[in-house]
């Protein structure tokens, strides 16, 4: 799972990550939300020729929260591939202060279940 401003899709199926971060998010300093402006999640799954299909939730939660429950959506998936890409974005991604924080996806392929999680503090620059 990557974290970054922005994917920009490419001719010949490469897809480009812009402004990539590492496990910690650096906003202005000031108080109340923390507004960026972009924020886009890349999760690449392998292991997946001879699927045709694959029940997805993603989400994303401040530590210790709860999850929603929400509904899982499907995708087709070409079985002769051995890999899928999940991309999700939000403009703006708004969160409630500083803290740590975690964006996951959830998979069903098939009778196989498993979750890919990746946490990451978000921070005020000078805090």
């Amino acid at each position: 799972m990557l974290v970054c401003e922005d994917v920009r899709f490419e001719i010949g199926g490469t897809f480009s990550l812009i402004g990539v971060f590492n496990e910690r998010l650096i906003a202005p300093p000031g108080e109340g939300d923390i507004l960026i402006p972009r924020l886009s999640f890349v999760a690449v799954i392998g292991g997946l020729r001879g699927v045709d299909q694959i029940a997805f939730r993603q989400w994303i939660r401040a530590a210790g929260d709860e999850l929603d429950g929400s509904e899982m959506a499907v995708q087709p998936h070409d079985p002769e591939s051995d890999e899928h890409n999940f991309v999700f974005a939000e403009s703006p991604m708004v969160f409630p202060g500083e803290g740590m924080y975690e964006v996951a996806i959830d998979l069903e392929v098939g009778p196989r279940r498993t979750s890919y999680r990746y946490p990451f503090s978000v921070v005020r620059r000078g805090s």
